[in-house]
């Protein structure tokens, strides 16, 4: 955890040989939230310089904790040859506004893009068929979110604190709208419940 954190390091290839990180938390002063709290962190914590990073060909995994607290993150792009985003890859990535995943990607971990707040939109291929729990949680700046077909779970709370999120468009064939799903999304204003819908 935190091997290149608070470094300026500014270009980084991540090699198909990763599949683990390390992470870690401290105690601190959160300056999004204004208030003490326990902060986290994977390899590239604080690294205000690192915009954008590339993957080595044939990645096809992006591993849990990667980029957490990431906070020069731009944008990113996920090689078709990933099928997996890990839990908490891109959390708490702030200035992150640009995320294009591969057409290959079947499953995206908890809390993969939770508490990205400059993003605001993020395109979901038609391969994925799982989204993990508070994924998208925190997004502030989040406006719609249409939601592939191919989709036949979405964990609790995947949307919550999703404050401008105004429009989305769930899969046809989505069974169960779980626990706080869009819980404070104080601009939803559209929702289209599928017809396979059975448990709220």
């Amino acid at each position: 955890a935190y091997a290149f954190g608070d470094t300026a390091i500014e270009n980084i290839m991540i090699p198909k040989s990763l599949d683990e990180c390390g992470m870690d938390s401290s105690f601190g002063y959160d300056l999004e939230d204004k208030h003490y709290s326990n902060l986290y962190g994977g390899p590239f914590v604080r690294c205000d310089n690192l915009k954008a990073v590339r993957f080595e060909a044939g990645t096809t995994q992006i591993a849990e904790w990667l980029f957490t607290g990431c906070t020069g993150l731009e944008e990113i792009t996920i090689p078709d040859t990933v099928t997996v985003i890990e839990q908490y890859a891109f959390k708490d990535c702030l200035r992150l506004r640009t995320v294009n995943i591969g057409n290959s990607v079947t499953s995206i971990g908890n809390s993969a893009f939770n508490q990205c707040v400059s993003l605001p939109g993020i395109a979901i291929p038609d391969s994925v068929t799982d989204i993990g729990e508070y994924e998208f949680s925190g997004c502030a700046s989040m406006t719609e979110m249409e939601l592939p077909d191919s989709v036949t779970n979405i964990g609790r709370n995947t949307f919550s604190n999703c404050s401008s999120l105004s429009k989305i468009k769930l899969p046809e064939r989505i069974v169960n709208i779980v626990s706080h799903m869009f819980y404070n999304c104080t601009s939803l204003t559209t929702i289209v419940l599928p017809k396979t819908v059975e448990y709220i």
